[in-house]
């Protein structure tokens, strides 16, 4: 009886023994799962992104100020300064304009556009536009 006794502590003794071996093993694997899911759920991320930047820049155009060169040619549809940051355009400044031809400084529209997804002038939706970088 005694020997039975003593087999079965030595099984025990083995099998708890290959449990710990198996522990570091199952935790690679568990983790290296986990790094997978988040690899992929990243790039998925980044494309998405990447998508939502592209299908912008084609909806948004970039274009140089030019003033009026005579006060007469200066008519009331025409913005002179930027609605953002109340700045009047100087030549040269670099503008971006959106599909319903309003015009603003490109860090200006960036800035806005990080926080809404409309011209900060009439409200004109812009298509994609959930978190624009």
């Amino acid at each position: 009886m005694e020997e039975t006794s003593t087999n079965r502590s030595e099984q025990g003794r083995k099998g708890s023994e290959q449990g710990h071996t198996l522990s570091p093993l199952m935790f690679i694997g568990i983790f290296s799962g986990l790094l997978l899911i988040a690899f992929i759920i990243i790039c998925v991320y980044c494309i998405y992104v990447r998508c939502t930047q592209l299908q912008l820049d084609v909806v948004i155009t970039t274009v140089i100020y030019q003033p009026p060169s005579h006060a007469s040619d200066t008519t009331t549809d025409e913005q002179t300064e930027c609605i953002i940051c109340l700045a009047t355009y100087e030549s040269g400044d670099r503008l971006k304009v959106l599909p319903c031809n309003h015009r603003f400084h490109g860090d200006c529209l960036e800035k806005w556009l990080t926080d809404h997804a409309t011209c900060p002038l009439c409200r004109y939706n812009l298509p994609n536009q959930h978190n624009h970088p």
